[in-house]
């Protein structure tokens, strides 16, 4: 019987050091910023209205436990950004090609959690009138084992030399987005993907600016630290394990 108690309070404890082999969360954003396409029109029969680019810009950061890193660049170049503590890693990488955040932690033995954010935005002047349209393709990826984690991206275009505010008042602003945010206890386990494109359009009267942004968002957390019940019960079998030893010395 020594034998039996000694085997079960070693799988015990191969379970639990065993927790953390696989990822428990992930949560994953991506724009093919190869694909950017900017499209203009002139619903009266004139000719299409052109943009020119005034400003670029972008951001990074990447948070994991208690690291957190950031950069910025002032153009739409190559950023890279990452985190890593606490068995949690995350990154912000943008390029001429793409863009994408990621955010994992793979641990379950404590709580740990870890996100990232990239954005890009900038202003441009339009030629002529007529609507300006802006969009990019995206592909969203959340999979959870029992946490929580969420994926955004979302694009937005905007009239920037209004009085400040008043381009939401008269409409002169446009945004759309796509999301998941899952949870273990709700949605359970499973892997969720989702893909297309993110457009906005706006109208534009001759000699205006525009402003563009697009922004991604990760986020994923393990489970709070591991149930009592399953300490206790490794307790309890060590505790019992060495009782009998103690009492049956020759069991």
């Amino acid at each position: 019987m020594r034998r039996c108690w000694w085997l079960v309070v070693i799988g015990f404890w191969i379970l639990v050091s065993g927790v953390e082999a696989a990822p428990l969360a992930v949560g994953q954003v991506y724009l093919d910023w190869s694909r950017l396409t900017v499209q203009t029109f002139n619903f009266s029969g004139g000719s299409a209205p052109s943009i020119t680019w005034v400003k670029q810009e972008e951001q990074a950061e990447a948070w994991a436990d208690e690291d957190y890193q950031e950069n910025s660049l002032p153009s739409w170049g190559a950023l890279n950004v990452s985190a890593s503590m606490g068995g949690a890693s995350a990154y912000a990488s943008l390029n001429s090609t793409a863009m994408e955040v990621y955010s994992d932690p793979e641990v379950v033995g404590y709580s740990v959690w870890s996100g990232a954010h990239a954005e890009r935005f900038g202003s441009f002047t339009v030629s002529g009138t007529g609507v300006v349209s802006i969009g990019v393709p995206y592909t969203l990826r959340v999979s959870l084992g029992s946490p929580s984690a969420s994926a955004d991206a979302g694009v937005s275009l905007s009239l920037t030399n209004v009085p400040p505010g008043d381009e939401f008042g008269s409409g002169r602003w446009s945004s759309t987005g796509a999301d998941f945010w899952k949870s273990g206890d709700t949605d359970g386990v499973g892997i969720w993907t989702d893909s297309g494109w993110l457009w906005v359009s706006l109208y534009f009267q001759d000699g205006e600016t525009g402003y563009f942004t697009a922004t991604l968002d990760t986020s994923a957390s393990s489970p709070v630290p591991l149930p009592g019940t399953l300490l206790l019960l490794g307790s309890g079998l060590l505790g019992l394990s060495l009782r009998r030893r103690r009492w049956f010395p020759g069991g």
